[in-house]
């Protein structure tokens, strides 16, 4: 199979031929009715469209496509305005990073930089590192592998990290402080006199988790008050094993505890299930929850709350990439930016 083209990006190589011959011009069919002469989804269309936007052939309104006034140079391939900065997922991954994506979309486009967003499986990725890089396009990996993090750095770099990586990858990387913000989480545990401490965190090979998994045990191993019992839970990215899991876990709790949770497990399972237990939040347990949306942590018993920087994130990210269109080089940064914490009244 090929990986180097998916449906979305045949479909728009076949639409921007119509486009340059003069077979599709104003006004454009509507989104429904496209979809129904071309015998595509509406999420395979759009992803198109947002292809041939990203390139300039379209501008995409409230109520559709339409014809950007300045056509590129069709026969060169290469856009009239063609910097473009592409976001790489890992299968929809990352999804706390929406907030960062919408606001780098808006202060990209004041500078005349387009945003893409694709979510790739692991085969689509290896084939995209394998394609050349171009210089009018920055490429960001976000919550990507640490071994497919490798191709790119072997074989484009202009390219971007935004997570973790590790020693092993040359890449600068812009990540959340996640080590920073696990060791603060469990030290105020720690303080606050909890002699059981849990990480639930997910079932993953990324750099990210393994990372935040030693800075738990390490905290917990060298705290001045021993002993400390550190339990560490890593749970697959389903409801049915998060429930199973949560449930395990109050009915072996007998003493109070303290909890580091991680997104994207699911907080509101284990307030649930604590609850349906009986344990008094924060009195028997207390819960710190690391990278969650606000609106995830809006429960009636107080959650300890590390975010994301949204707004400092972008603005990293969006110097990163002027960096680049203006020197052809990226910044030899590797950094952590801190976290905001918000500690229940």
């Amino acid at each position: 199979m090929n990986y180097l083209r998916d449906r979305s990006e045949q479909l728009a190589g076949f639409l921007r031929e119509g486009i340059s011959s003069g077979e599709y011009a104003v006004p454009l069919p509507s989104t429904r009715v496209w979809c129904q002469q071309l015998g595509v989804g509406r999420p395979t269309l759009l992803r198109a469209l947002q292809i041939l936007s990203s390139e300039g052939f379209l501008v995409m309104t409230r109520r559709g496509a339409v014809l950007s006034p300045v056509q590129p140079d069709s026969k060169k391939g290469i856009p009239t305005n063609p910097k473009v900065v592409r976001i790489l997922t890992h299968d929809n991954s990352g999804g706390y990073f929406d907030l960062e994506i919408i606001r780098l979309s808006e202060q990209l486009q004041t500078h005349g930089i387009r945003l893409v967003v694709e979510s790739c499986n692991l085969p689509r990725l290896k084939a995209v590192a394998s394609q050349p890089g171009h210089a009018w396009e920055l490429c960001c990996l976000l919550s990507i592998p640490v071994s497919y993090q490798k191709y790119f750095a072997a074989k484009r770099q202009s390219t971007l990290v935004m997570g973790f990586t590790n020693s092993e990858v040359s890449l600068p990387f812009l990540t959340p402080d996640l080590n920073g913000s696990t060791r603060h989480a469990t030290n105020s545990l720690l303080r606050q006199g909890f002699k059981h401490l849990v990480m639930l965190n997910q079932s993953s090979k990324t750099a990210g988790v393994a990372q935040c998994v030693q800075t738990f045990k390490d905290t917990c191993k060298n705290w001045r008050s021993q002993p400390v019992r550190a339990e560490v839970q890593l749970i697959w990215n389903d409801f049915a094993s998060m429930r199973t899991a949560m449930r395990r876990l109050v009915t072996k709790l007998t003493e109070p505890c303290g909890i580091v949770i991680h997104a994207p497990i699911s907080l509101g399972i284990l307030v649930t299930a604590l609850m349906q237990k009986g344990f008094a939040i924060p009195g028997q347990v207390r819960i710190m929850a690391l990278e969650y949306r606000l609106e995830e942590v809006q429960f009636s018993v107080p959650v300890t709350h590390y975010a994301v920087s949204t707004e400092h994130y972008a603005k990293e990210v969006l110097h990163a990439a002027l960096h680049y269109f203006e020197t052809g080089k990226l910044p030899e940064v590797r950094k952590a930016l801190p976290m905001i914490v918000t500690t229940p009244s």
